[in-house]
């Protein structure tokens, strides 16, 4: 009651007034907010950001598959169960050269690349094993004229750096 009756007399003073909110404003501060070292923060993502302030991190995180609650998830599933453990690759297209594996096949190859945002594909001719600067590769093994094999290999063919300088002459 006593509480009451000092609001009632400071009132008609602003300043009063005023400096009772800043304290009110302090104590609920000083009282309800918590550090962020005070918080423990458990995760299954292997890179948290601890201090929960998005502008100092700038990275996706990297979700921990070996996770104590991700655990539970995996256990009885074998992605491999229904692969042929069997399957040995016939060609293969290593630095820069594209070539056949298994003995007496019958293969060819041919380069495609994506032709902008269109999402468009396009083919080239076949060829024969040898040396090749394609960086997306479609081998087939045929055998008694039917289709035995297919592999899409894929390599990375470095492109020089164009500078700013150069930007205007693409």
């Amino acid at each position: 009651m006593r509480f009451i009756l000092i609001i009632r007399k400071w009132r008609h003073e602003p300043v009063s007034i005023a400096y009772i909110l800043v304290f009110l404003y302090l104590l609920f501060i000083i009282l309800f907010a918590k550090s962020n070292d005070s918080i423990k923060i458990e995760s299954s993502f292997k890179n948290v950001d601890t201090t929960r302030n998005g502008k100092e991190v700038c990275a996706l995180p990297i979700y921990d598959f070996w996770h104590e609650s991700v655990k539970p998830l995996l256990k009885g599933h074998n992605p491999m169960k229904n692969c042929d453990k069997t399957f040995r690759k016939w060609t293969e297209l290593e630095n820069g050269e594209w070539r056949v594996l298994k003995e007496g096949a019958n293969c060819s190859a041919r380069c495609f690349e994506g032709i902008g945002a269109k999402k468009e594909v396009v083919f080239q001719e076949w060829m024969k094993p040898g040396k090749t600067s394609c960086e997306f590769i479609e081998a087939v093994c045929w055998e008694n004229n039917t289709e035995a094999y297919g592999y899409t290999h894929s390599q990375i063919i470095p492109r020089q750096v164009l500078g700013l300088w150069n930007y205007g002459k693409i």
